[in-house]
């Protein structure tokens, strides 16, 4: 922020002593631009208000969401019917997770209101939370998580599958066996995980047995 309004104080220094029209031009544009530049720059390191939860009502968890990564981000879709009349909206962004709570949202069917909750305390690896935001997207809201390493490609929204990869590989850093590492893939696979497993085996005992 220091050096883009150094960078525009000089600009404006060289347009002082600049005689002819066209670089007057070019200058006068890179000025505006920088300017904007400082503007959004300002606002992003402006600190966010504390956001206080409020604990005193009953939530039910917010079944209809999606996930998905955008660049150096991943993006949350929370949605469900009625939710842009939700009277009071809410959300807490920390480095590893966040808490998303929507109040008095009317039901489908009967218009009572209703209270929505999701959370993930451990997200599958570090944001800034200073940039991260929610905004509101036609019938949903949509929660921007800028991730502190821009390259890493998430597996899973919270860290369950990158606990499950690093348990993986310190059983087979300690020596296990093929078939210790199997069951081990087994016991924290998924369900389609497990019947691909599962086919894979049977299909590999046929090949042993030459009825394959």
């Amino acid at each position: 922020l220091e050096e883009l309004t150094g960078d525009i104080e000089e600009m404006k220094r060289l347009v002082d002593g600049v005689t002819r029209e066209g670089v007057v031009k070019v200058l006068r544009r890179a000025m505006v631009e920088a300017e904007k530049r400082v503007k959004v720059l300002a606002e992003e390191l402006k600190p966010k208000p504390e956001v206080v939860l409020n604990d005193s009502v009953v939530y039910k968890r917010l079944g209809k969401y999606s996930w998905y990564e955008g660049a150096g981000c991943v993006k949350v879709d929370c949605d469900l019917p009625n939710l842009k009349n939700a009277e009071d909206v809410q959300c807490k962004i920390t480095k590893n997770g966040f808490d998303f709570r929507a109040m008095a949202v009317p039901n489908t069917v009967t218009q009572k209101p209703e209270n929505f909750r999701l959370t993930f305390e451990r997200l599958f690896s570090s944001i800034d939370e200073t940039k991260s935001t929610l905004t509101r997207k036609d019938e949903k809201f949509v929660l921007k998580l800028v991730k502190l390493d821009k390259s890493e490609e998430w597996k899973s929204l919270d860290d369950s599958e990158k606990k499950r990869l690093e348990e993986h590989q310190q059983l087979a850093a300690s020596g296990a066996s093929t078939q210790e590492l199997l069951a081990n893939m087994f016991m924290n696979a998924d369900d389609k995980t497990k019947e691909d497993l599962k086919r894979a085996a049977y299909e590999g005992q046929l090949k042993r047995e030459g009825k394959a």
